[in-house]
Formats: C-alpha cells, structure tokens, sequence
C-alpha cells in the first residue's frame, strides 16, 4: 500500500509509477492512497492511475491513513512530516526545509534534457531512475514548461547547460 499528498500532480505521478515498477516484483498487491483536499474532479488524473481518492477526510482518519501506510510518500509538508516519524515502514521524503531521517528515500527528481539516444540507452536510464525511485520527465514533451530549478538532477548529454544560472 502507497499513500500520499498531492502538491505537484507530474511529480507524484512519476513518482507512484516508480514505486509500482519498485515494488511489480514483490508478491505484494499494491494500492495507491491518495489523501488530500479539493475537488473530486482535480484529481482525475489520479484515479485514472488506479489510486483510491480520499478527499476532504477528517484530520485523524487522514493522519492514521499516513502513520500506519506500508510505503508513505511524503508531501512538502509538516502534516506528511510528523507521519512519517510514527511509521516505521518505507518512507519516500519530499525534500523540503525539514532534515529526513537518515533511513528514509529521499526522492528526486530529474529532468532528462533529450530523447535523441539509442532506445536501450533510453530504457537503461529509465529503469535506473525507477529502481531508485526518482521521478522523471522529457524536456522535449513540453520545452519551456519544464523548469530547470525545479529538478534535482538535470542529463543532458548533447546540449551543454550553464549550470552557473542555477545555484542548486
């Protein structure tokens, strides 16, 4: 079982299809939790990925959902924080200004600047990236949308970037 809080739908997203390639060879069925606030109609994308809608679910009932997840996926937040130093199963960290504990997957998130490499170059990365449980995402599905500030790791191994620009 997965649970999260949505902030960021392509990276969520990225990160629940990690975790289902992760955890495809374990005998484990898993579901996809999704707890948050909103309307129903905000998270389609999500319920179209299988995940289970918990929206606008009192506090306590949410807050036992996130400490008791076989694999919590953490949100930028403190409510997602606290939860995850009561659960003692896989946490998936959200970098943000708290400090994670030292057993838990801090995820990333990546940005792969091309897609103009051999196709099992292609495939290699992306397994790589999803055993690790880093989201990705092509600059080349939707060029200047992708902010290169927002990632944590940038390949590019055909455009030379002036990495100067951007103090992370």
């Amino acid at each position: 079982l997965v649970y999260t809080i949505i902030h960021d739908d392509n990276y969520y997203l990225g990160i629940i299809d990690s975790l289902r390639k992760k955890y495809k060879t374990t005998q484990i069925k898993i579901q996809v939790h999704v707890y948050s606030q909103g309307q129903p109609e905000t998270f389609q994308h999500y319920k179209n990925a299988g995940c289970i809608l918990h929206l606008n679910e009192n506090v306590e009932d949410t807050f036992l959902g996130l400490v008791q997840a076989d694999a919590l996926v953490t949100s930028r937040s403190s409510f997602s924080y606290i939860a995850a130093f009561l659960n003692e199963n896989d946490i998936h960290y959200t970098p943000f200004w708290h400090t994670p504990l030292k057993h838990w997957n801090v995820l990333k998130r990546v940005l792969i600047i091309t897609r103009n490499f051999h196709h099992k170059n292609k495939w290699g990365l992306e397994e790589v990236f999803g055993n690790l449980g880093w989201s990705f995402d092509y600059y080349d599905d939707y060029p200047g949308a992708k902010r290169i500030e927002d990632y944590d790791l940038i390949y590019s191994p055909c455009h030379p970037i002036d990495t100067s620009r951007y103090p992370k």
